[in-house]
């Protein structure tokens, strides 16, 4: 029942949503987040660097509740290889790494600085890479600048909780493959 009130601008190379995965060799819908509907990647058609700023951000709850705060979800949504680069930049608090998506075959990830701060990139590897899933804290605005040399793709999100569970288990399994 929360509603999301934002402004999205987009300059530079042209973009368009598109579904998930945006691009087979994509980690984001191929080896993690899988089958999230309807188009929520924002997709470079051509190659460049394509700006989309969101500003305006504000969640107003149903009459019943309230919201202290909130995180913004930005990821990267197609595969930042050699030449290309994600850059999210937030007026809320600093980017906190929430997840990583695993590229769909090796181990390799892009290099990553910014984490901790309003400022996180993400600089392409050679190769099929994995992908971030970073949060800020209640901003009210977000810009995202993607350098695609191939094609280039983000998606976001709005998180309003969480629970991270680890267990260990202690003695012998009932059945060995149980995880």
């Amino acid at each position: 029942g929360t509603v999301m009130s934002f402004n999205l601008k987009v300059s530079g190379a042209a973009a368009i949503s598109t579904a998930s995965p945006s691009w087979s060799g994509a980690a984001i819908g191929n080896t993690a987040f899988l089958g999230i509907a309807g188009r929520p990647i924002l997709y470079q058609t051509a190659a460049g660097t394509t700006t989309a700023t969101i500003s305006g951000i504000s969640l107003t709850p149903p009459a019943s509740g309230t919201i202290s705060n909130f995180m913004f979800v930005a990821a990267d949504a197609e595969s930042s290889n050699q030449g290309e680069s994600l850059q999210f930049q937030t007026n809320g608090g600093g980017w906190q790494e929430l997840d990583r998506a695993g590229p769909i075959s090796g181990s390799t990830y892009p290099t990553t600085s910014g984490v901790g701060t309003t400022t996180f990139t993400e600089t392409g590897a050679a190769g099929t890479v994995g992908a971030y899933v970073m949060g800020s804290t209640s901003p009210t605005q977000v810009t995202a600048t993607l350098v695609g040399g191939g094609l280039q793709g983000t998606m976001f999100a709005v998180r309003f909780a969480s629970i991270r569970l680890n267990t260990q288990i202690s003695g012998a399994r009932v059945n060995a493959a149980d995880q």
